[in-house]
C-alpha cells in the first residue's frame, strides 16, 4: 500500500470536505488526503516502509485477538473533525465502538493510536502540521513516528493534563508498552528484515 506524499503541485482550487469525500469515494485508484482545503495524492512506499508497517500491524493484531479492539493499516481514513482534515495514517488503532463520519463506514473519528512511518518526502509535514492536526483529535491517546532509515522510534503519549510525553527508542532490545491498546512491541520486531540505506559521502554533502 502507498504512503501519503505531499505533492509540489496540489490542486490549485480549494475544495470542501463534502467535495473531497465525493471525489475520494468515486476514485478507484490511489487515495488522496485533504489538507487545508487542498487535495494531495498518495505515493508509493518503499519496501522498508512496508515491512515496518506489516511488522507492527502483525504484532499488534496478534495481541488484540479476542478483544473489542481493531488495528488497520493504510486504508482507514481518519477525519480531524475540528480542522476538517482527512488523512490515511500508516497504522490506526482503537478499542471499543468505532465512531464513523457517516453510514458509509469508511471514515474514522475516534482513533486512539496513530502510527506514521517517516519517509524523506513526508517527514517534515509529519513532524509539524500533521502532528498538530492529529493532536486535535479528542480520542487520540498515543502517536508514534517511526524512522525507516535508522533504528529510531518516537512515542508520544497524551497526559491527563492534555500535555504530551515524548519517549525515544534506539535500542533493538527494548520493549515498548502501548498503553492506548494495552499491548507492547519490541523494537527488534518493528525492524525485522528492514535493511537500512548506506549513507555515502555524496549523500551527506
Amino acid at each position: 500500500m502507498s504512503t501519503a506524499k505531499l505533492s509540489d503541485n496540489p490542486r490549485p482550487d480549494r475544495v470542501s470536505p463534502e467535495q473531497y469525500l465525493k471525489m475520494e469515494r468515486a476514485n478507484t485508484g490511489r487515495h488522496s488526503e485533504l489538507v487545508d482545503g487542498q487535495i494531495y495524492a498518495m505515493g508509493g512506499a518503499s519496501i522498508q516502509h512496508n515491512r515496518i508497517v506489516t511488522n507492527m500491524l502483525t504484532q499488534i493484531g496478534s495481541q488484540l485477538r479476542g478483544r473489542p479492539c481493531d488495528v488497520f493499516a493504510n486504508d482507514m481514513r481518519v477525519h480531524v473533525l475540528s480542522d476538517q482534515q482527512f488523512f490515511y495514517p500508516d497504522i490506526v488503532g482503537f478499542c471499543g465502538e468505532a465512531e464513523m463520519l457517516d453510514d458509509r463506514q469508511d471514515t474514522l473519528l475516534n482513533p486512539q493510536l496513530i502510527i506514521e512511518v517517516l519517509s524523506k518526502s513526508t517527514q517534515g509535514f509529519d513532524r509539524s502540521s500533521k502532528l498538530r492536526y492529529y493532536r486535535n483529535i479528542p480520542s487520540l491517546q498515543e502517536h508514534w513516528l517511526v524512522d525507516q532509515y535508522m533504528v529510531y522510534v518516537e512515542q508520544m503519549i497524551r497526559q491527563d493534563d492534555g500535555s504530551w510525553l515524548l519517549r525515544e527508542f534506539t535500542d533493538l532490545n527494548t520493549t515498548i508498552q502501548v498503553p492506548s491498546l494495552d499491548c507492547n512491541l519490541t523494537v527488534t520486531d518493528i525492524y525485522d528484515r528492514v535493511e537500512f540505506e548506506t549513507v555515502t559521502d555524496k549523500d551527506e554533502s
